[in-house]
């Protein structure tokens, strides 16, 4: 007889009785993915120790390099950007009523993010809800080579008074996708500067809620322009006379401290002077004899310069007024307006000195509560008598009367009045 073989047992891992088991023995180590996913082996089939883990969560644990497991000892990038590097949206909202500083904050800006792309766009109508549509789409455009940035000029005039508008405005800055670079420029009057609209306010905190930047840009008030100028002319290597800065700045309109003029274009037509002064005087300094000889006089007219005048008593400075506000083509019912609400104004402070009332009365009843103002009205009334006030207010209302019935120039109804109740008058000693 044959020699009778051994059991195949020891080596199929089949034990009695117990079911057929994987086809490995004893010496063959298992590494099935299988195995290793689903917990213990069958029964019979020995595990390979793999850092002394007997389970096949343990084994899994172990098995992996640094032995922790994924939620201990894995890398997760962090949210919202691969890697470390976080990608975010650029904002700038700059507004004022400095032209000529709006536009180089905006310039800086796009200079800074580097853009290939520069997009300008400006409100046509009030609201303008097509024009923030267009923008969002605009700002939401990424560009492949290089950063694309769009510039919406009057925001707030897009806006308008519709509070969907308004809502459409805010949402445009707090939902720029990253990636994304938005200017936003708002250039306001110079009367109205000093009262910021509740919607700036939003616009301004939906800006830096997503880490942008607010700057506000002013033009240079009375005596600053001086400044203004000589600071400009150092930046572009200019040299100036101290004396030709000043006159350069009163050519401009430096000098007028009312406070009804647009000054938002003094600045950029400044520069220009200096620019065209720097190429004529070439090496040298410039000096007053070359402003005097290139720059015009260009201070813009104002109104309050006329009322001014008539408060100090000043008819030749009155005269000069009237003539710039008339050439700059001012309305001269507004013109008339003025004066004779300043005429009533002096008529009532004159009955309220006379008559001996406190000054805080008299701050109330004619100033408005500023009691500065009332103290210059009582100074000014002073400088007239009470029948020269009644007349002049007389006068101004047939003035009034003929320029709207047609009956005679505009022009030349308020110079005549001025001659006859103002160049004419004795003043009062």
């Amino acid at each position: 007889m044959p020699p009778r073989r051994r059991s195949l047992s020891p080596w199929l891992a089949v034990r009695p009785g117990r079911g057929r088991g994987p086809p490995r023995g004893p010496v063959l180590p298992d590494r099935r993915r299988a195995a290793r996913r689903h917990g213990a082996a069958a029964s019979g089939v020995p595990r390979p120790n793999r850092g002394g883990a007997t389970s096949g969560a343990g084994a899994r644990g172990a098995g992996r390099r640094g032995g922790g497991s994924r939620a201990a000892g894995a890398r997760r990038a962090p949210p919202g950007g691969v890697g470390a590097r976080r990608v975010t949206a650029s904002l700038l909202l700059v507004h004022g009523d400095d032209s000529l500083g709006i536009d180089t904050a905006i310039a800086s800006f796009v200079m800074q993010l580097g853009a290939v792309d520069r997009v300008e766009l400006a409100s046509e109508r009030s609201p303008d809800d097509a024009l923030l549509d267009r923008a969002r789409v605009e700002a939401g455009t990424v560009g492949l080579f290089g950063a694309h940035a769009v510039v919406l000029r009057q925001p707030l005039r897009a806006a308008g008074r519709s509070s969907g508008s308004m809502d459409r405005l805010v949402a445009l800055v707090a939902e720029l996708p990253d990636g994304g670079a938005l200017a936003l420029a708002e250039e306001r009057s110079s009367r109205e500067v000093g009262r910021p609209p509740a919607l700036l306010k939003r616009v301004s905190d939906a800006v830096r809620q997503r880490g942008g930047q607010v700057l506000e840009r002013l033009a240079p008030r009375r005596n600053e322009l001086r400044v203004w100028i000589a600071t400009r002319a150092r930046e572009r290597g200019v040299a100036i006379d101290p004396a030709a800065a000043a006159l350069l700045a009163e050519r401009v309109g430096g000098s007028v401290w009312e406070t009804d003029i647009e000054r938002g274009q003094q600045t950029r037509v400044a520069d220009g002077e200096l620019r065209k002064l720097a190429l004529y005087a070439g090496a040298r300094p410039i000096g007053v004899a070359d402003v005097d000889a290139l720059v015009a006089d260009t201070r813009p007219a104002s109104v309050f310069a006329v009322t001014n005048a008539l408060d100090r008593r000043d008819p030749a400075a009155a005269a000069d007024a009237l003539e710039r506000a008339i050439a700059e083509g001012q309305p001269v019912p507004r013109i008339v307006a003025s004066l004779g609400s300043r005429i009533a104004d002096l008529i009532v402070t004159r009955e309220l000195a006379d008559a001996g009332t406190r000054p805080d009365e008299v701050t109330r009843r004619v100033a408005r509560g500023n009691a500065r103002v009332a103290e210059r009205l009582v100074a000014a009334s002073r400088r007239y008598r009470m029948a020269e006030l009644e007349e002049m207010l007389r006068g101004l209302f047939q003035t009034d009367r003929a320029i709207k019935s047609n009956e005679v120039d505009p022009d030349a109804a308020i110079a005549a009045w001025l001659g006859e109740f103002l160049l004419g008058a004795t003043p009062v000693r």
